[in-house]
């Protein structure tokens, strides 16, 4: 986790004024930006994995997936780095694949006041909702009944979110397997 972090160090450092100008352009708050997205340039491989390079590469903006501390001002952990590119802000990807959503503690919050969690498409809508909400990072691994028991209610952004959060539930509830009855015959008993 500590090399994570130094990483995000480095990602953060390397936020500039035009950066930030860049990202207000997309709806981001400066405070946002300086809190929440940092710069590499990156190489993505695998379905959805990136590391960062020392030359070359594309360049991202980078957003910590873990716990915002606002009382401390700081990320109290980091799971993982996301990866995000503003022309294409549905294409993303993670550096270590420990990622489930972004707004984790915003996401506990919501479940011990009992309120409801906004879910955001894309890590760009989360940062432009001011990081108020969560979003979900890995498809693959969520399990949204399980992940988000203590939830009241899951509001999402879009309907298209909405459809992919039920096909996920619908997908996870059909089991695996078929069930199906066979005729027992006793040793004893003729075919």
């Amino acid at each position: 986790m500590a090399s994570l972090a130094k990483e995000w160090g480095r990602c953060r450092d390397a936020l500039t004024d035009r950066h930030i100008d860049r990202l207000a352009g997309l709806g981001i708050l400066p405070e946002i930006s300086r809190r929440a997205v940092g710069v590499a340039y990156v190489e993505r491989f695998g379905s959805g994995w990136w590391q960062p390079l020392e030359e070359g590469g594309t360049p991202c903006f980078v957003s910590p997936a873990g716990w915002w501390c606002a009382t401390m001002g700081e990320w109290r952990w980091i799971a993982d780095l996301v990866a995000w590119g503003p022309n294409s802000p549905e294409h993303w990807a993670l550096r270590t694949g420990e990622g489930l959503i972004l707004g984790a503690e915003v996401a506990d919050e919501a479940a011990r006041q009992r309120r409801p969690l906004e879910l955001d498409e894309t890590p760009l809508s989360w940062l432009r909702r001011a990081c108020t909400g969560a979003c979900i990072l890995d498809w693959h691994r969520v399990h949204p009944v399980l992940d988000f028991s203590a939830q009241v209610e899951l509001r999402c952004a879009t309907p298209e979110l909405r459809r992919r959060l039920q096909r996920r539930m619908a997908e996870l509830a059909a089991p695996a397997f078929t069930v199906t009855t066979t005729a027992v015959r006793r040793p004893d008993e003729a075919a």
